[in-house]
């Protein structure tokens, strides 16, 4: 516990945590609160799908454009712009020209913001903040750093659980406007210390892909990542669904009983935080392996109880992968080629966006809990897939 205290001792570390706290909230909000108010529409789980593509798009895109000029320009003011866009999105519904009552159209273009603000947390925050820390704590630092990411998806869930009670879009837009613009007020104290790399875009990308090739633990997370943002990502989408459906509980008991998973999430990140680790590239392998699995029993589960349980240790798996993932990148990376790297990254986080059509699609024909079984094993034959390839690539160097 002692490298978990020594964190918050850094300058800049706590700013950039609270803010990432802050957006972090945000997002979880609008995914589990979107999805519901989208289901009362529709009574399955295609515009839901929907709604996390346009999420994914979003990421997507800023993925593609930070990865070409991510080492040029400052995060910072990447940041500010992001979060203002997204809060005044936000806030733009309570204005006469955009209260035209499309508020299934206010959440896509919500959600497409919010996944381009997702993309330069990884891009540009967490590498902040990691630059805050000694080399010996950026593992912790960045551990509890996703482990408050997902925390928020605990507090997002009981938070979500009470506007779903009231029904109302508006106090929900409203909640998320100040979360965007509050937390960006704090990004104008916290200046981008990173060397600007005056190299072309094209001439990046290549040292990029290059560094991937020679770095096994990087090309095992890009190569891995799709895997998990495909056909295990948008399960986060349908967690209150299930209960919905399965336990025909009702919209704010779902959301409260969906938080179990952000507890779990709590618990992994502090675990995470807490060890010292030694092999993580593994630990990334076997965590995806496990989720995959994992998801088959949930949403399969005859127990409301057991689905609880498994949702927890779901939580648990999710920040010792997000954590792994960020520090492999952060670690193995040439120091002016960490932003570009993560965006690479996020890019491949942004295949998610194939993860929600694909539930869209099955979402029309399908149970949720046959959505969620049908998309992880989907997964798990990539999976193998995968690792067959990774170890073709690794023979050959």
């Amino acid at each position: 516990m002692l490298s978990i205290k020594e964190i918050w001792r850094h300058p800049g570390f706590s700013r950039l945590w609270l803010i990432g706290t802050a957006s972090g909230s945000a997002r979880w909000l609008e995914v589990l609160c979107f999805s519901v108010f989208a289901w009362q529409l529709t009574a399955d789980a295609s515009l839901a799908g929907l709604i996390m593509g346009a999420r994914m798009a979003g990421v997507v895109l800023a993925g593609v454009v930070f990865m070409f000029i991510g080492g040029r320009i400052s995060g910072q003011l990447v940041m500010l712009f992001m979060h203002g866009a997204t809060g005044i999105a936000c806030a733009f519904v309570f204005l006469p020209m955009g209260a035209n009552g499309h508020l299934a159209l206010n959440y896509a273009v919500i959600s497409f913001l919010s996944g381009m603000l997702w993309s330069t947390d990884f891009s540009f925050r967490r590498r902040m903040l990691a630059d805050r820390l000694p080399d010996r704590l950026v593992s912790s630092g960045v551990g509890m750093d996703v482990m408050s990411s997902h925390a928020t998806r605990l507090v997002a869930t009981l938070l979500g659980g009470a506007i779903l009670g009231f029904g109302d879009e508006y106090v929900l837009l409203g909640i998320l406007c100040f979360l965007y613009l509050g937390s960006g007020v704090f990004l104008l104290f916290e200046k981008d210390n990173a060397m600007v790399n005056s190299a072309g875009p094209f001439h990046t990308l290549r040292e990029v892909l290059l560094q991937a090739r020679r770095e096994k633990s990087i090309l095992t997370v890009l190569i891995l990542t799709p895997v998990y943002n495909v056909f295990v990502l948008p399960y986060l989408a349908l967690i209150a669904l299930i209960f919905l459906e399965n336990f025909k509980t009702t919209e704010s008991l779902a959301a409260s009983l969906a938080s179990v998973e952000g507890a779990g999430a709590v618990v992994g990140g502090i675990l995470i935080s807490s060890l010292h680790v030694n092999r993580p590239r593994l630990i990334f392998v076997f965590s995806t392996a496990f989720f995959l699995l994992l998801l088959v029993l949930i949403s399969n589960s005859p127990f409301i109880m057991g689905l609880i349980g498994m949702l927890f240790l779901a939580g648990m798996l999710s920040s010792i992968y997000s954590s792994m993932q960020s520090t492999l990148i952060y670690k193995n990376s040439i120091d002016d080629l960490r932003s570009p790297t993560l965006s690479l990254m996020t890019l491949f986080i942004g295949t998610g966006i194939v993860g929600a059509l694909n539930v869209s699609w099955m979402g029309l024909h399908m149970t949720v809990s046959n959505v969620i079984t049908v998309m992880a094993l989907e997964g798990f034959a990539v999976f193998l897939l995968m690792i067959l390839l990774l170890r073709c690539l690794s023979s050959k160097s």
